[in-house]
Formats: structure tokens, sequence, C-alpha cells
């Protein structure tokens, strides 16, 4: 394990500050609204053990890190939805930055447009997209406990469709959180359009 140690110093007292930070670095998170053809909408929660938690699953939505800094943000957010979901985005654009909406011009008290959610302990600042789709019940039928994830890099990931309106109560992801509740802020100051209206077929 590699540590660095530091003195970090206030800049009026001249007093060091107290404090231990895990450097993880940015990352990236997708909340996903998927609209079937049974007029319901659903999500999906990626299944996966959680050691620090002590929990052999643990319901998230899908998420990674920012590992290549020469890829942008939403390139990562894609790459994730394929490795994760097994969902092609051929069109960046259509995920949704909810964090970029929500945060520029007004995030003067942060390092970048992003939100730490831990920022006690850790560096770690995570972009908060939002994606919608088109599934049909096959669709959504094959998706149901998929495996997925790369085995050489230690993911055993179990795929989970929920109802969309239920996930703020079986998972206890903060990214999941931060996410419905942007979304919810940023309608209704009507910066997005009303659900359904940006979903896209599936892989299309």
């Amino acid at each position: 394990d590699e540590k660095s140690n530091s003195i970090v110093k206030e800049t009026h007292h001249d007093k060091p500050l107290p404090g231990i930070c895990f450097l993880r670095g940015s990352a990236v998170c997708i909340l996903v609204a998927l609209f079937c053809e049974d007029q319901k909408v659903y999500s999906l929660l990626v299944d996966q053990p959680r050691i620090p938690i002590g929990q052999a699953g643990c319901l998230e939505i899908p998420a990674g890190m920012v590992d290549d800094e020469k890829q942008t943000v939403a390139g990562i957010a894609v790459q994730e939805m394929r490795e994760e979901c097994s969902i092609n985005i051929t069109k960046p654009s259509d995920l949704v930055d909810l964090t970029e909406l929500a945060l520029k011009g007004h995030a003067n008290n942060l390092p970048s447009i992003a939100i730490p959610p831990s920022p006690g302990g850790c560096d770690e600042a995570v972009r908060c997209f939002y994606l919608e789709k088109k599934v049909t019940i096959k669709e959504l039928d094959e998706m149901r406990g998929r495996l997925q994830g790369l085995r050489d890099h230690g993911e055993y990931i179990t795929l989970r469709v929920v109802p969309y309106e239920d996930v703020w109560r079986v998972s206890g992801d903060a990214k999941a959180m931060i996410s419905m509740f942007l979304l919810e802020r940023l309608r209704q100051e009507g910066k997005l359009p009303p659900a359904g209206a940006l979903a896209t077929p599936l892989n299309a």
C-alpha cells in the first residue's frame, strides 16, 4: 500500500489541520429509467459484494471510477453502462449530466463540478448522469439476474431490475438518492423535460 504524509495549515492561524484522506479520485454514476411497453417505469441496480460494509450483496446504481484521464466523464459513463448493464450507448448525448445542470455557476465552494459524497475522509467526487431507454417486456426479462462485470478486475455483478419508484426504498446507495433528488429538482425548475421525453430504444 502506498502512503504519503503532508501538513495542511489553516491560512489565518497557521496551525496544522488534522485529518486522514483516502485518495480515491473522480467517479461517475448513472441513474437509469426504463420505460417499458407495459406502461411501467423500471430502473437498473447492480448487486455486488462490498467488503468495507461487510455485505455479500449491495444494491447500487451503475458507477465507476475515472481511471483514464484521457477519457471524458461521459465516455466513462458509456463504458460503465456497457460493462455493468450490457447497454450500448451509441450517442453519449443521450446521457444527461445532472451534476453539471445543477451545479454549473453555483458550485463556488467545490473544487469541481462534481459531488463529494464523503469529503471528511475521501477526495472522491462523483458526476451523476441520467439515462432514459424504451424497452420491451422481453428485453426487460433478459436483463433480470444477468451476470455482469469484468471478472479479471474482480467484478462479480448481478443485474437487478426494480420499479423506478422503489429505488430509494430498496437501495441504500447515496449516489442513487442524490441522482433522484437532482433529477426531481431539475424537472421542477424546467431544466429537464417530463419523464419519458428523452427515451430512445435500447442499444440505439
